[in-house]
């Protein structure tokens, strides 16, 4: 399974609740079963600027994903909702090379 967070961070939210929001993904991902190859995890993050973190194939690991999403910048600018997920359509989802019974993408 493919899992897609497309993260929020822009002023819409506030630098603690984005902290928090960080601290959510973490543990979910903690859950995720990154390590055996069958989940694969890319991060999209969005606000005036839309960028891709990471892609599928950046991190193996469960512990790497994790770490990478903590990692992750706090923008506090506008927010372009669309921009992200029109970088997703033409970005993420062109490099989806396998047949996966699911793509999850998780809008947060």
């Amino acid at each position: 399974m493919d899992v897609v967070f497309v993260v929020d961070n822009s002023a819409t939210i506030s630098a603690s609740k984005y902290q928090q929001l960080l601290e959510f993904l973490f543990n979910v991902v903690a859950q995720l079963d990154v390590d055996s190859g069958r989940v694969r995890v890319a991060v999209i993050t969005y606000s005036d600027m839309t960028t891709v973190r990471f892609r599928f194939s950046t991190y193996n690991t469960r512990f790497d994903v994790a770490n990478a999403i903590l990692r992750l910048p706090y923008s506090g600018y506008e927010t372009d909702t669309a921009a992200a997920l029109k970088l997703l359509r033409e970005d993420l989802f062109k490099y989806v090379t396998r047949i996966l019974p699911t793509t999850l993408v998780v809008r947060i």
